[in-house]
């Protein structure tokens, strides 16, 4: 499966609990605006220059935020400014 190609395992609920929602991976679309149940899905070059750039030795952290809400939270939490298009 092509969505399974390229990715990484979120170490959430990591203990698996059946029909819980245990697993979070980050992986490649099945196609834009397609959703997931939990993952975070996008394009294939976009995964690839997130495998890149990660460095699990450095025990990253993710924070999922939509928009709105990072730039409410940036200041007071520290998060970088951002350029979107």
């Amino acid at each position: 499966m092509l969505s399974y190609m390229n990715g990484f395992f979120v170490n959430h609920n990591s203990l698996p609990v059946k029909n819980a929602g245990s697993c979070v991976f980050f992986h490649i679309w099945r196609a834009p605006g397609k959703y997931t149940l939990g993952c975070t899905a996008m394009s294939k070059n976009n995964i690839q220059d997130l495998l890149y750039w990660i460095d699990p030795i450095k025990k990253p952290l993710i924070i999922q935020y939509v928009i709105s809400d990072y730039e409410i939270l940036r200041k007071s939490m520290e998060f970088p400014d951002i350029d979107l298009p």
